[in-house]
């Protein structure tokens, strides 16, 4: 089997119609509302992104996304789609939390994040994709008409 089988392969079973026939990306709307700062188990801070999804108007959840998780999912979508997005550099934002908060850099991450996670959302072969379809928990999509 030559690789672009097995790219192929890979395509068809990222392909989320079989976990929700209902799902339709352009409905979708991604808003990152806040970054807040977090303790892991053993006391060293992290940023914890809060993300809102609102799908077709009628259902919205949040979900907190840690920066490293935006990285995954990065690595993750580069190994079934030919498209580049640019995933924002990542930096030692603990350096000095005040100035971080008081400064435009942790507002201009979230912007970049945000826009990041719309144009995953317009690419059809990503926006499919089970990575993204889980990363977003659009498991919370069900059928209005039941």
């Amino acid at each position: 089997m030559n690789k672009n089988n097995i790219n192929n392969n890979n395509n068809n079973n990222n392909n989320i119609n079989k976990i929700n026939s209902n799902y339709n990306p352009e409905k979708l709307k991604i808003k990152i509302i806040k970054g807040r700062i977090r303790k892991d188990k053993t006391g060293k801070p992290y940023l914890e992104y809060i993300i809102n999804i609102d799908y077709d108007n009628v259902q919205n959840w949040n979900i907190n996304r840690r920066f490293n998780q935006f990285t995954n999912l990065y690595k993750t979508l580069r190994s079934i789609s030919q498209e580049n997005f640019d995933l924002p550099e990542s930096s030692n934002i603990f350096s000095n939390i005040t100035a971080m908060f008081s400064g435009l850099s942790h507002e201009n991450k979230i912007i970049q994040l945000e826009k990041y996670l719309k144009d995953l959302t317009e690419v059809p072969e990503i926006s499919n994709s089970k990575q993204l379809y889980f990363f977003l928990e659009l498991n919370h999509i069900y059928e209005l008409n039941q």
